[in-house]
């Protein structure tokens, strides 16, 4: 990949990213470096799986995630991304990392119990003005409308995004993890871009019984 100029600028924009970033819901990454044309990232080892293989464990097993583990993950990255939104740089400035990809994927699961965020690579930092979206990027279940494309608004400025995109974001995971299957789910890529754009989605509880409790909670997300 280091041959490759756009992966290489997103490998080198994740070093840039998270290397500042001391948090317990973030991999921590220790150093960035480059040997003989070759980068590389030493980040911190995280003995566990992937969210994406737990919830398909889950519908291989026909069990759906416990609510309070569920809960439990959702809290453990809103913390994570509360401090990447919150983030001070060691000169003193506010520096708003937005993640742009929370999915399953990138949420780690360590068998002791804890529960990091990972993969900064797409993610933007606002040090000044609006972060704009550029080439669409992401896990298409879980991108919220403002990181889609603007091809139906061409006289408008272009989306912002800012933390509120994360959340939306996280608010589609905690869906997935509470239902068993995500708030947008089409048969291909575009039919569930179009869905996002529309926003149109039944509550949790329409899905699995027992989650009335949980409605405004992700729906407020979403």
């Amino acid at each position: 990949y280091s041959a490759d100029p756009e992966q290489l600028r997103l490998f080198v924009n994740e070093a840039k990213i998270a290397l500042p970033l001391t948090h317990g819901n973030i991999t921590s990454v220790f150093e960035f470096g480059e040997v003989d044309g070759e980068y590389f990232l030493a980040m911190e080892f995280i003995h566990g799986q992937n969210l994406d293989a737990v919830l398909h464990r889950c519908r291989q097993t026909l069990a759906p995630m416990p609510i309070p583990a569920a809960l439990f993950v959702a809290g453990e990255i809103a913390k994570g991304l509360a401090y990447a939104h919150g983030f001070t740089s060691p000169a003193g400035a506010r520096v708003e990392v937005v993640h742009l990809d929370v999915s399953p994927q990138n949420v780690l699961v360590s068998y002791d119990g804890a529960v990091k965020l990972t993969d900064f690579g797409i993610a933007k930092v606002k040090h000044s003005g609006e972060a704009r979206v550029d080439v669409l990027r992401g896990k298409p279940a879980y991108l919220a409308p403002e990181q889609l494309d603007d091809q139906d608004r061409p006289l408008q400025p272009p989306r912002a995004v800012d933390g509120r995109t994360d959340v939306f974001a996280l608010g589609s995971v905690l869906y997935t993890m509470l239902t068993g299957v995500p708030p947008f789910q089409g048969r291909t890529d575009e039919e569930t871009l179009e869905m996002v754009a529309a926003g149109a989605v039944a509550p949790p509880s329409a899905v699995r019984a027992g989650l009335e409790p949980y409605d405004a909670l992700v729906m407020r997300a979403l």
